[in-house]
């Protein structure tokens, strides 16, 4: 196997090719780099919505545009929103920040339901609070409230890693 490798002959490039033979290979060339070059674009700028804190406007578009505003509704129609660095439902007075996040856990109540508990520190408190609550009744388009806090919480709790590995 090295030895082909190694071989000189093979090695040489070929000059009675098949890519000449076709009179649109050049077309059909263009049109598959191209896409490839789009597939590597995309994932590139997921990636770095992934690992991007934002620090200036120009990052914060970065990462919306990979985990932009959701507003979710429930029967009654009361709304709870979903930003890349907050959740806010409608019972509460602010919204809570991500950074300022301790702890998250999903359990099974009682009631054989999901419940989301955060334990979090409000701006300009010194202790924890702990908030429970039943994200299931809220939905969006995008899909269930609890499995997009988790994709949006994730994403912040990766950049913030990588913030702190890289700082």
């Amino acid at each position: 196997m090295r030895e082909a490798v190694r071989d000189t002959g093979i090695q040489q490039p070929a000059h009675d090719s098949w890519y000449h033979t076709i009179a649109t290979a050049p077309a059909i060339e263009e049109r598959m780099w191209a896409e490839q070059q789009k597939a590597l674009q995309s994932y590139h700028s997921q990636d770095l919505a992934w690992r991007l804190m934002p620090k200036d406007e120009e990052d914060e578009a970065i990462v919306r545009a990979h985990f932009p505003r959701i507003v979710f509704r429930n029967r009654t129609g009361a709304e709870a929103t979903l930003d890349f660095d907050r959740i806010q439902l409608p019972e509460w007075s602010a919204p809570i920040f991500f950074k300022d996040i301790g702890f998250a856990s999903e359990e099974d109540a009682w009631n054989l339901k999901k419940r989301l508990t955060i334990t979090h520190t409000p701006p300009g408190m010194a202790k924890d609070v702990k908030v429970k609550f039943y994200p299931g009744p809220f939905t969006s388009e995008k899909g269930a409230l609890l499995m997009l806090f988790g994709h949006y919480y994730g994403r912040h709790k990766t950049a913030e890693a990588r913030s702190r590995e890289t700082a």
